[in-house]
């Protein structure tokens, strides 16, 4: 599988400590959020031809413009879990590097929550973008993504 984009592009776009280790995000993270989160936005055909291989000319510029960002965030949305417990032949365990407290649960939830919204944001562009520009990706059709279907802002449900 092509993966629209590389771990050390992740850590670049999602995450603030640019020294976290891109080793730490496994292909099967990328997987996931590719899987999971472009496949149903961006519908089968385009999804596939996305990621047939590596892309070009159009595609690129779409992939390269607007969706590594939201896909980064997605990336770190599902890797976040993994990153604060640590998982052994011993059971769970919250790593405390020398010098720091570990978040509460709840601050753990926000920051994961967090991601996702930022995620959901910018994937929302760049579905705008395809939608603005439906000519010039003609396997993107619309009617087979998954979109948005109900919004909360300000506590009114649309």
């Amino acid at each position: 599988m092509t993966y629209l984009l590389t771990t050390t592009e992740v850590v670049t776009l999602a995450f603030n400590d640019k020294n976290f280790l891109p080793a730490k995000i496994l292909d099967s993270h990328l997987e996931v959020a590719h899987e999971g989160f472009l496949r149903p936005a961006l519908g089968d055909t385009f999804y596939e031809e996305l990621i047939a291989a590596t892309p070009t000319g159009v595609n690129k510029t779409f992939v390269d413009n607007y969706l590594k960002k939201p896909l980064a965030w997605y990336v770190k949305y599902v890797v976040l879990p993994e990153i604060m417990v640590h998982i052994s032949n011993t059971g769970f365990a919250v790593v405390q590097p020398q010098g720091t407290i570990a978040v509460t649960d709840k601050q753990a939830g926000n920051l994961r929550e967090q991601a996702k919204t930022n995620a959901d944001i910018l994937l929302r562009k760049a579905l705008d973008y395809l939608d603005d520009n439906a000519s010039t990706y003609p396997t993107y059709e619309a009617g087979e993504a998954v979109r948005e279907t109900t919004r909360i802002i300000g506590g009114i449900i649309f």
